[in-house]
């Protein structure tokens, strides 16, 4: 079995001990991504579900490129709202973004991410 982890600056920087991704037998697995700015390193503090899944979106997009990959290629998704009535927002601006058929499967759960202060956190699995 071959691993190799992927970095990127695109993408938000580990808080702890994790890899932003890592290529193994083939797959590209991501940790989970959230919308935070680059620019400061802080979370968007928006109450925009739109906003926070594009800059989420673009981090996972970000890091799928670094692997040499990308999100044509994403099978499993999992996304995790605050507010479970964000979803169709949510999944009008996700639906930007994968359009490869056919779609990735997903789970959309509900849970309290951060405290509270980010609307949303995306994690996915794509071939190599």
């Amino acid at each position: 079995m071959s691993r190799r982890a992927v970095k990127t600056e695109k993408a938000p920087q580990p808080v702890a001990r994790y890899s932003q991704a890592v290529v193994c037998n083939g797959f590209v697995f991501l940790a989970g991504q959230g919308p935070v700015d680059l620019a400061t390193g802080k979370l968007i503090e928006s109450d925009d579900i739109r906003a926070q899944t594009r800059a989420t979106l673009e981090h996972l997009k970000a890091l799928l490129e670094a692997a040499g990959s990308s999100l044509d290629r994403v099978v499993k998704v999992s996304v995790f709202l605050k507010n479970l009535g964000d979803f169709k927002a949510m999944n009008e601006v996700y639906a930007e973004y994968f359009k490869a058929d056919p779609a990735p499967v997903r789970t959309t759960v509900g849970t309290d991410l951060l405290g509270g202060r980010m609307l949303i956190e995306i994690d996915c699995v794509a071939e190599a």
